[in-house]
């Protein structure tokens, strides 16, 4: 999707749908508690009320994703790669 929206009303911690959002999409757009203190907030468009949703999207519309946001969110991502906590759990349990 050129936009993901994705509010929530409860603060749980990461959310899969977010970081689905994140490796597979391009812009999201989400309110406060969606990344309250998950460390992805600058990868992020926030909204907290429909205006500013609404506001929001229209001016994502027609923006594309810039290399340096697609740098930014590989660079602040790896810490949530399947394989990369595969090994990180394998070396834990087996130690090598």
């Amino acid at each position: 999707a050129h936009i993901n929206v994705l509010p929530t009303f409860q603060k749980t911690g990461i959310k899969l749908k977010l970081l689905n959002a994140l490796f597979q999409g391009r812009h999201c757009l989400v309110n406060s508690p969606m990344v309250e203190d998950t460390g992805l907030e600058d990868l992020c468009y926030i909204a907290n009320n429909a205006e500013s949703f609404i506001a929001n999207i229209q001016e994502l519309m027609d923006q594309e994703l810039t290399e340096k946001e697609i740098s930014e969110r590989k660079l602040k991502l790896k810490d949530f790669e399947n394989g990369i906590n595969g090994q990180k759990i394998s070396e834990l349990i087996f130690g090598e």
